[in-house]
Formats: structure tokens, C-alpha cells, sequence
């Protein structure tokens, strides 16, 4: 193949398709340069994109009070329903008048962009799990071309062909076609591509097609994170040509572009990724990508030292490169749970988080793109990872018969990294402490089969709203102890119950004198109480039944995330008889609500555990199941393991509920992309609305409604959650705007009673985060919980069925506990919906 010189990028577009009309260049040649060759400019409609609108600030306090109702009590919604009203008639006013005077000063970019990157470069949190999300790839339908060198070298390829494409115009602008068989045609195209941006964004408007905001898809390459003190900041090199892979923890470099930026041969980079490979190098045992998974800050200070140890070359060339390639020794098979623990995070050794995204190629061809969040959003990173993967499938550059061809070691750089006895620790520091956080990450992921976007068409339902709708209805259903349905979770200070593995055990001394036990026999309940008022919770404490209350000053997080001092009061109850089988268990809470309510008012945090010293009854141990009864209400708790591993039975941490005050039903977001907008960035979705409350009620409740009026409830459901959908994708949500708000604050010294209320915070503590995505070359995406006791929910919705997967940290939540109430939900929300 022949690869003649071409123009320079910018002007290539119109150039590149009159030489074509008039076949005056090698069709061949910008066949394999670019990867699309759309008439319409890619940025054509950039100019003329509407602006993101602030909403009116009566209806952002509305729908704020709207969406905080399900998850208050009445009293504390009253109080935050009293602060809205004070700011929306006072300091509201004045803060809006302030961001709409921001926003007329910056009309080339949206009110969101610049506080949205600064809110993402101040995070001070590790990238991976908290940060970076993963798009993992379908393998290519013909087993052969799964081969680790060659998925990789086609992935390459075609990632510089949407590069080539993007860079020169010729890259298909976004657009969303309400009717594609109508609106996406060659025909409107052509039209379209002639027409002025403004006159062209609206033909295509009355067309029903919505052209989308491409800012961010320069962002895509030659981009990177740097970390800095306080803030990180976002570094481009646009006249980089090289690429950078990563194996066994080394690095390598080559150029894939020509002087004239032209790709160079598929054979070539086939080459040079087959040396990478051949090398017969041990794994780097101080692999410097494991200090992209630190705190940032730290990472900062450390990477300052790399650079003063002889370093800042390699650091210039992992910074500048095109884009970063992972070569995983590792293979991953099709299991779900090791696809997302390998791509999603690894042990860090063989990745560099810092990029905007990392190519991630496994032994057996599994594919992954794990990328930086601060640059941009998911919208792009999924029309890139859905272009390249069809690419590669159908257009594959190299064969499993493709020969190589040169020798590649003067075109391979290996870069080498130079450590002293300090940064060597560091690395082994960064790795011991990221396994730590890895190991406690669990992954769980579900099909429902038979069920899907057709079944939901059919019951008029919306099938987003429905996952939403089965996400709140599993948070009702995980606890293991059904019947405080009856008891403290219907009542007016309700809590939301989270299954959890209390992987701490509080030491207490084991003694007792209960009858006819000795001190090592003694089966008991500990429990914990977290409160910052001490004296309210210690007059509970006086009573005869407790065996020993321990009383401990600490430190811990609010739900805010802010440090508080608090108490920790560590208690041990005396059992009703010692025999372990099938007996009730009292915890003596106070005979009258109003007593309890008295003194849940204090505490910030209760854990329930369960510990029990074995009664030797046989050499195989002891299995039973125990119940205990909460506020006068038996429930059953599921089965122990008693067995003792040493003669002095060692006490036993059991799986139990985790409860918070927090209201019944919890903090939850979803994500939509607001990219119908110049410099859009995404607006929250509460899925968590008085409706969902309702349907969710009505389906747990011991009498229910008849099955009708059930299916007419979560129809309605289903129509509130696309309102909110609309709102959301037309900028009219109101977590932004109230973000917004609170940083124009923050830059003028003013202060707002809203910002200050705790529920402010509670509502951004997203015990839920939800995001969907849904693409034929896709098999999962995946992302962390954003706080420690919640769950990340990436799903797809297909006409044939649902999938979700969830990852949730191993000490604070259960996932296979949600995933089964996710499935027993979805089992109850179809019954009702398939009944005539």
C-alpha cells in the first residue's frame, strides 16, 4: 500500500472530499486514514448550539423540596421546606442575579463547564473506583482475531483512524435522530453540509434531528491529569505523534504517526506491539503506575520527587503520548465479576490512571477503555469505544496470517524509570494500600432474562423507570429482617435498612454470670451506638440487662464526609435462656415510641452485630438460627456458624443490618447528559420521588392494594421519571443550578441557610449512583460506589432482557444481598405489570 503526503489536519476536510469527487487521491490511501468521511464538518454545528439555560430559581426550589420529600420525615422537612423559602425569597435572588451575570460574561462556553472541571480537579480522592469508569468491549465475533497482538493492533488502529477523522473534520458530527429512518440519510446530510451552521442546526431541528456538543472530544487524545496540591490541572500536547503501552509494569514508547501525521502501517505498529510482547523482561517489581491509584495530593508530592530523581522525560512522554495502551498479562475469560475487577482497577501495577483513557488489551483479547472523568463524560468516551470496536470487527487492518515484517527494536523505546530507596517505598506503600481498597471492592452483576424493553413497551411503562423503580424497591427488601416493616421502619423516624458485613469486632471482655453458663459459653448481642450526645444515650444504658457498656471518645465521618467528634458506646446484652436453638433474643428498646424516638434523636450511626461464644454441643460445631425481637417484633435472623477454631471460642462477626437515619428511602442519582447544549456536561436525575415511595409501600406492605391499582401506580411512576428525564436532558434539573448557586457563594463570601441545612449534604450523599448505557458493542460498563456504604449501578436495557452490575465495598454493604432483592423486585414489578 502506497501512503502519499497529504494537507495539513485543519484544512483537510473539504479538501479531502473534492480529491475524492474528482479521484484525484488514492481512495485506498484515506480509506485506511480515516474511519469516517462525513460530509457534514464534524464541529459544523458547534456555533450554533443553544446555550445551557439557568433554570427560573422558583422551580429549582421546587423541584429540590420535591425531591427531598420521599426521604424526610415530616419534621425535618419542614425545616428544610423553611429554609428553601427563606433562600428562594432572599439570598437566592441575589446569588441567581450573580450566576447570570457569570454566565452572560462566558457565552463561549455553558454557566456548568468551568465550575464542573474545577469541581472534578479539586477532588482530592484516588482516580480509580472514585473517579475513572470502565467500557469494556464485546469480543470480536471470530474467535481468531482475539489474539492479544492482534485485537491490540486493530484497536490501534482503528483509535488513530476516529483520531485522523476527529482531527481533520471528518469525523461524523453527534447527533440524536428522534426517527433515524427518516432524518439520518445521505440526502439531509448532504443538505445539511451546505447549509450555514445556524440555518443547518435548524433544518436539522425540524427534522427531529439535535446535533450534540463535540467539545469534549478533542480532550479524548493527547490529554492528560497532572496531579497537583489542591487542584490538578489538564495538560494537552497536540503535536504529540507517539502512543505509550504499558507491560509487566513497564513502559514503551513508538511513533505511530508520520511527520505529515499520516498513520503508519497496520504491519508496523503489528511489529512493534509483537516486540513489546516478545520481551522476556520479570515483571517490574516497583511499578511506578501503582502512584496514579494514590490520594492526589500525595501523588502530587511524589511525582514531584520522580521527576527530581531523573524521571521527567518519561513523565513528558506518558503525558504527551496520543493516547495509553495496557498490555494485561492476565487473562479474564467471560466471567463478569473478574472482566470488571481486572479492567475497572487491577492491582495498578500495568496501568497509568492519569490519561484521559487507557486501551486496555487482556492475554485473550478481552478489551476494556478505562478512562479519566475531569476532561469529559461518558458520551464521548461511548461513541469512541462503539466506533472503533465496529471498526476493528469489520474492518480489521491485521490477520491471524498477517506476517511481520521488521525488526522493531529501533523503533520501540523502552523507558526506563529511575528509583531511589524512598520512591521504591512509596510504590510498595501505594500497592499494599490500593490491594487493600481493591479486595474490599466487590462486583456482582444480573441478567433478567425475558424481561426487557419490549415487555415494558407493551404495560406502557418506561423500562428506565422501572430499573429506577426496582433499584428503591431492593433497598426496602435487602435487610435479611423482613418484619421491621411493621415495627421501627414504619415508624415516623423510619430508617433505611442496608445489608452489611460489620468486619470490625469491637473488643469486650467476654464474662457473664448468667446461670448454669461459665464465661465461655455465654451466647450474647453486641451492639454499637454512635452519638454526639452522650448524656442522652448513657441515661438508656442504666438498666439491669445490659452485661457491659464500654464508652469510647473517637473521630469518625458523617455522612457529609466531615470529621465529627462522637461517642461510641460498645454494649453486650444477656440473652432470655442459653440454649442456642430456635430461642428469642430480646434487645430491650424503651416500651413506648415516643421514648425511642427520644433517644434515636442523638445517635448518628447504630450497628447491630451479633456475637456468640460457641456452646460446644458437638465436634462439628453448631449451626442455629436465632431471633431476636426489635420493639416487641420477632424477626429472623439468618443462620450462624458457631464453630470455634480454638478452645477459647473465638467470638464470631456476623452478617447483619446496617442502619442509618437517613429516612426510609435513600439518597439516589442517576446521570443525563445535557449535550444538546454547548459545553453541556450532565444534569442529575432523582429517581427517588414520592411516587417510587408509593409503589414501594404498596408492594411491601402485609395488605396490599389489589393488583389494578398496583399496576396503575407504577404506570404513573413511569411517567413522573420521564418528566424528570426531560427536564434533566433540557437543563432543567436542580442540582446544578443549585451547585452553581452555592460556588457563586463561595467565590462572593455569601452565606445561605440552604447550603448549610445537613439535608443540603444528605442529598448529595448518593447512596445509589446510577448510570445507564446501551451500545451493541459494549458488554458492561462498571464504576465505584461514591461513598463507602453505597452501591455503583451501571445497567443496560435490551429489548429481551435487563442487566445490571454493582459493585459495593465488602465492609459496609452486601452485594449478593441486593442483587437477590434486585431480583426478587423485578420478579414482583413484572408479576403486576403482566397482569391483565
Amino acid at each position: 500500500m502506497v501512503f502519499p503526503k497529504t494537507t495539513p489536519l485543519q484544512n483537510q476536510s473539504r479538501a479531502i472530499l473534492k480529491l475524492l469527487d474528482k479521484n484525484l487521491v488514492n481512495r485506498e490511501y484515506v480509506e485506511y486514514q480515516f474511519i469516517q468521511q462525513s460530509q457534514i464538518p464534524t464541529s459544523h454545528f458547534q456555533s450554533a448550539l443553544p446555550r445551557l439555560p439557568i433554570p427560573e430559581l422558583k422551580l429549582t426550589c421546587e423541584r429540590y423540596l420535591a425531591a427531598q420529600r420521599p426521604l424526610l420525615i415530616d419534621e425535618s422537612y419542614k425545616k428544610t421546606e423553611a429554609n428553601v423559602y427563606r433562600f428562594r425569597d432572599g439570598v437566592g435572588k441575589q446569588l441567581q442575579k450573580i450566576l447570570k451575570d457569570y454566565d452572560n460574561k462566558n457565552k463561549h462556553t455553558s454557566y456548568i463547564s468551568e465550575l464542573w472541571f474545577d469541581k472534578y480537579l479539586r477532588s482530592r480522592s484516588p482516580l480509580p473506583l472514585n473517579c475513572n469508569p470502565v467500557l469494556v468491549l464485546n469480543n470480536d465475533d471470530k474467535p481468531e482475531y482475539n489474539n492479544q497482538l492482534i485485537r491490540a493492533t486493530n484497536l490501534i488502529v482503528s483509535s488513530l483512524r476516529f483520531y485522523r477523522a476527529l482531527k481533520s473534520e471528518l469525523l461524523h458530527p453527534e447527533i440524536f435522530h428522534l426517527n433515524p429512518k427518516k432524518s439520518d440519510t445521505e440526502r439531509l446530510n448532504f443538505v445539511l453540509s451546505k447549509l450555514p451552521p445556524k440555518l443547518a442546526y435548524i433544518c436539522a431541528y425540524f427534522n427531529k434531528a439535535f446535533p450534540l456538543d463535540m467539545s469534549q472530544y478533542p480532550s479524548l487524545f493527547q490529554t492528560t491529569r497532572i496531579p497537583e496540591t489542591d487542584k490538578d490541572r489538564l495538560v494537552s500536547c497536540p503535536e504529540s505523534k507517539h502512543i505509550t503501552v504499558q507491560y509487566k509494569g513497564r513502559f514503551y514508547s513508538f511513533e505511530v504517526l508520520t511527520v505529515s501525521n499520516d498513520i503508519v502501517s497496520p504491519t508496523q505498529i503489528m511489529d512493534n506491539i509483537k516486540f513489546i510482547l516478545s520481551d522476556k523482561t520479570d515483571s517490574d517489581k516497583f511499578p511506578i503506575g501503582v502512584l496514579t491509584t494514590l490520594e492526589r495530593n500525595k501523588w502530587a508530592t511524589i511525582r514531584h520527587e520522580l521527576a527530581e530523581n531523573g524521571n521527567e522525560a518519561l513523565l513528558k512522554t506518558i503525558d504527551s503520548a496520543l493516547f495509553h495502551v495496557c498490555l494485561d498479562e492476565e487473562t479474564v475469560g467471560s466471567d463478569p465479576y473478574k472482566i470488571t475487577k481486572q479492567f475497572l482497577h487491577a492491582d495498578g501495577a500495568n496501568r497509568w490512571f492519569d490519561n484521559s483513557f487507557s486501551l486496555i488489551v487482556a492475554r485473550d483479547g478481552a478489551a476494556a477503555v478505562n478512562f479519566e472523568h475531569a476532561w469529559g463524560d461518558g458520551v464521548a468516551v461511548l461513541r469512541y469505544a462503539q466506533d472503533i470496536y465496529n471498526d476493528a470487527k469489520n474492518k480489521p487492518r491485521v490477520h491471524p496470517d498477517t506476517a511481520l515484517t521488521e525488526d522493531s527494536s529501533c523503533q520501540v523505546q523502552r523507558l526506563e524509570v529511575h528509583l531511589n530507596d524512598h520512591l521504591r517505598k512509596c510504590v510498595d506503600d501505594a500497592k499494599n494500600s490500593y490491594k487493600t481498597i481493591c479486595d474490599n471492592l466487590d462486583v456482582n452483576y444480573t441478567i433478567f432474562e425475558g424481561i426487557g424493553k419490549d415487555t415494558c413497551k407493551k404495560s406502557q411503562v418506561s423500562p428506565d423507570a422501572i430499573m429506577q423503580l426496582a433499584f428503591q424497591l431492593c433497598c426496602e427488601k435487602q435487610s435479611p429482617i423482613d418484619d421491621l416493616n411493621s415495627s421501627i421502619r414504619r415508624s415516623s423516624f423510619g430508617w433505611s435498612i442496608v445489608s452489611a458485613i460489620i468486619m470490625d469486632a469491637y473488643e469486650v471482655e467476654l464474662y457473664g454470670d448468667y446461670p448454669n453458663l461459665n464465661n465461655n459459653e455465654l451466647p450474647y448481642i453486641i451492639g454499637c451506638l454512635h452519638t454526639k450526645n452522650m448524656e442522652a444515650v448513657q441515661k438508656f444504658f442504666l438498666r439491669g440487662l445490659y452485661k457491659d457498656v464500654k464508652i469510647h471518645q473517637i473521630t469518625r465521618w458523617k455522612r457529609n464526609c466531615q470529621p465529627v467528634c462522637v461517642y461510641t458506646v460498645v454494649y453486650k446484652i444477656k440473652v432470655r435462656t442459653p440454649d442456642l436453638s430456635e430461642e428469642e433474643i430480646f434487645i430491650p428498646f424503651p416500651d413506648n415510641e415516643e421514648d425511642l424516638k427520644k433517644m434515636f434523636r442523638h445517635i448518628t450511626e447504630m450497628v447491630f452485630g451479633m456475637r456468640v461464644v460457641e456452646k460446644k454441643l458437638s465436634d462439628d460445631g453448631v449451626f442455629a438460627s436465632i431471633s431476636y425481637a426489635p420493639v416487641r417484633c420477632a424477626c429472623n435472623v439468618r443462620n450462624f456458624d458457631m464453630a470455634a477454631e480454638e478452645p477459647r471460642m473465638q467470638p464470631l462477626i456476623t452478617e447483619v443490618a446496617y442502619h442509618k437515619i437517613n429516612g426510609l428511602f435513600v439518597s439516589t442519582y442517576e446521570s443525563c447528559s445535557t449535550s444538546a447544549f454547548k459545553h453541556g456536561r450532565t444534569e442529575a436525575i432523582r429517581p427517588c420521588t414520592t411516587a417510587t415511595k408509593d409503589v414501594t409501600l404498596a408492594i411491601n406492605a402485609l395488605n396490599k392494594p389489589p393488583v389494578a391499582q398496583l399496576k396503575k401506580m407504577i404506570q404513573e411512576c413511569s411517567t413522573i421519571h420521564n418528566r424528570l428525564i426531560k427536564e434533566a436532558a433540557m437543563g432543567q434539573g436542580f442540582d446544578r443550578h443549585l451547585f452553581a448557586l452555592k460556588s457563586m457563594g463561595e467565590k462572593n463570601d455569601i452565606k445561605s441557610n440552604i447550603f448549610d441545612d445537613p439535608e443540603y449534604s444528605h442529598m448529595g450523599y448518593d447512596i445509589l449512583s446510577t448510570s445507564t448505557l446501551n451500545s451493541p458493542a459494549i458488554f458492561a460498563g462498571g464504576f465505584g460506589p461514591v461513598v463507602p456504604e453505597g452501591f455503583g449501578l451501571g445497567y443496560v436495557i435490551k429489548d429481551e432482557f435487563l442487566g445490571t452490575l454493582a459493585t459495593n465495598y465488602k465492609d459496609r454493604t452486601n452485594g449478593p444481598d441486593f442483587m437477590g432483592a434486585l431480583t426478587k423486585s423485578f420478579e414482583e414489578i413484572f408479576a403486576i405489570l403482566r397482569t391483565n
